[in-house]
């Protein structure tokens, strides 16, 4: 995954967890991760990591939110 998809990835889960009003130990929380997780999760947000496909799922649960929304597909 490139740096151009990386970003995308973390406009759109900003943009979807602004939309519900969570922060990052929220989302955790959302997720069922313990909250220590957080620093994964600002990763995400900043663009540098991806999550894998189990977290994905996970966030897609957490967000309420269609995989396209997401994943911009």
């Amino acid at each position: 995954m490139g740096d151009k998809e990386r970003t995308g990835f973390a406009k759109r889960l900003r943009a979807l967890m602004d939309a519900r009003g969570l922060n990052a130990k929220s989302l955790c929380w959302a997720m069922g991760l313990d909250t220590n997780r957080r620093q994964m999760v600002d990763a995400w947000l900043r663009g540098e990591r991806y999550p894998n496909y189990e977290s994905l799922k996970a966030l897609q649960r957490a967000l309420r939110c269609e995989w396209e929304e997401l994943m911009d597909e």
